[in-house]
């Protein structure tokens, strides 16, 4: 029979830190297939998990038995992923100034073939007898 989260946090915060590794393996699993759908990236996942589980232990005592661990640690690594992804996006936005301008890339809209085939239907007139004309909106 395994051991209750509970159990194991108090046999860390009596000095067994070993007593972790116990709960990394419970929840390292489900803690990646959760960040990796929130960040869609296998590395930014394991780093927020992981980052997410060190920080986790270093408020272990601000643990309360009241709350589940597993719900406690979700949360910690909800906010660790969304850090994340407003740290990727920033980076993501930001341009070398010493960059050469022709080798920054453009960034090409996302293509939708439905939304490609038919324009908008304010931007058709149709006249009985004639040919259809495309107008500006």
């Amino acid at each position: 029979m395994s051991a209750s989260d509970a159990s194991i946090i108090a046999r860390v915060l009596d000095g067994d830190a070993d007593a972790y590794s116990e709960l990394v393996r419970r929840y390292y699993a489900p803690c990646a297939r959760f960040a990796f759908r929130m960040l869609g990236n296998r590395q930014d996942a394991e780093d927020a998990v992981q980052e997410a589980f060190l920080r986790a232990y270093r408020a272990l005592g601000r643990y309360r038995e009241r709350d589940l661990f597993r719900s406690w640690l979700y949360r910690i690594l909800a906010n660790q992923c969304r850090s994340a992804a407003r740290r990727r996006h920033r980076h993501e936005g930001r341009l070398d100034p010493d960059a050469d301008p022709s080798s920054v890339p453009i960034p090409l809209h996302t293509f939708s073939p439905r939304a490609s085939m038919a324009p908008p239907k304010s931007s058709i007139r149709h006249s009985p007898g004639k040919t259809l004309i495309a107008t500006q909106p």
